[in-house]
């Protein structure tokens, strides 16, 4: 007998829940690393406008200096500002009370690893995605006797967040950020196998043996100034396991794009309808200019001609456009120069 075959059906994708990571999961850490919770802040404490300056953490009970600056941190922080899916903020917690020890920060500043990644997230829209949805600010130290803490609460966040994101953006780049099986039952496509606790471990990996090198030349000082670089400035192995990357955790964030040909064409062709949108010359709906009067729209008018106008009409009219300084007057001049590409666009005059 013959079964029947259910049609596919249609689903709704809800988005998976978001939470932020708890400080207190982490109590056990800061206690068995016996910190003091001693106040190494720089700046005068007499004075109201004393510099909360960047904490300088001690060796304490043969602990390494970044995992007792991480450790008194932790001790200074109630909670951190940024939320993100349930998985991430569960590999990412799991990580770092396995390695208790900062990824982005050595001697409690960032280190130029940490602007490498900025700088791919920040670039995120040039394959499609939101730079937004990615945006981590650097470490701000605040003036005033009471942000003495502050220090720690801002390379804690920082060093939370760039993680939470980095890891997120490397997900959304190697799976996209909808799964088009929990749309529909028309879509079979195969899951992608990479998980937040393995992007995690490639990060720590990379930006680990970065501290290291940074630590021996003495130039983590010189990170701060590296968050405007662009991705071209990062160099792109191919596609490849993520232990492979050794100390480039940026290299290893782009290497999870998609790398067919078809999406350089993608690319190329969203950075030039990007700026083609960035500058578009904007007329007002419904506009109507009247010989001899004025309309503020008349210098808009007047770069849309030069923009879009053949070069048989601007040099007819290279005077007259030679001559216009931006009034809004509809001058005969400019009558003529409209009518003119009205004219060879075959569009009704007014």
């Amino acid at each position: 007998k013959s079964k029947k075959v259910p049609s596919a059906r249609f689903f709704n994708d809800r988005a998976k829940p978001m939470r932020k990571i708890k400080i207190t999961e982490f109590a056990a850490i800061v206690a068995s690393l016996n910190v003091t919770g001693g106040n190494t802040t720089g700046g005068n404490a007499a004075g109201g406008n004393a510099t909360a300056a960047a904490p300088a953490a001690q060796t304490t009970g043969g602990l390494t200096t970044n995992r007792a600056l991480f450790a008194e941190a932790l001790s200074k922080v109630d909670a951190v500002d940024f939320s993100a899916r349930a998985d991430i903020v569960k590999a990412v917690t799991a990580h770092y009370l396995a390695n208790p020890e900062f990824m982005w920060v050595s001697d409690s500043k960032p280190v130029r690893s940490a602007s490498e990644v900025l700088a791919v997230l920040n670039s995120a829209d040039d394959y499609g995605l939101e730079a937004a949805d990615y945006k981590v600010e650097l470490p701000v130290f605040n003036s005033g006797e009471s942000a003495l803490d502050e220090p720690f609460v801002a390379l804690i966040n920082f060093e939370f967040a760039l993680t939470l994101r980095a890891v997120r953006y490397a997900l959304d780049a190697n799976g996209g950020r909808v799964n088009p099986n929990k749309l529909s039952g028309y879509h079979d496509f195969p899951g992608k196998k990479l998980s937040a606790a393995n992007v995690v471990a490639a990060l720590y990996s990379a930006a680990s043996g970065y501290r290291s090198i940074e630590a021996e030349s003495g130039e983590g000082t010189a990170s701060l100034q590296l968050a405007s670089i662009r991705t071209d400035q990062v160099s792109t192995p191919p596609l490849a396991s993520e232990n492979s990357f050794g100390n480039d955790a940026a290299a290893y964030l782009l290497s999870l794009q998609p790398d067919h040909p078809s999406v350089e064409i993608f690319r190329q062709e969203l950075a030039t309808l990007r700026q083609s949108i960035d500058n578009a010359i904007v007329i007002a709906p419904d506009t109507l200019v009247k010989p001899g009067k004025s309309h503020v729209e008349m210098p808009n008018i007047v770069k849309a001609i030069q923009s879009r106008g053949s070069q048989e009409l601007l040099a007819e009219f290279a005077e007259t456009l030679a001559n216009y300084q931006g009034s809004e007057e509809y001058t005969p001049d400019l009558v003529a120069l409209v009518k003119g590409f009205q004219k060879e666009n075959k569009l009704k005059r007014s």
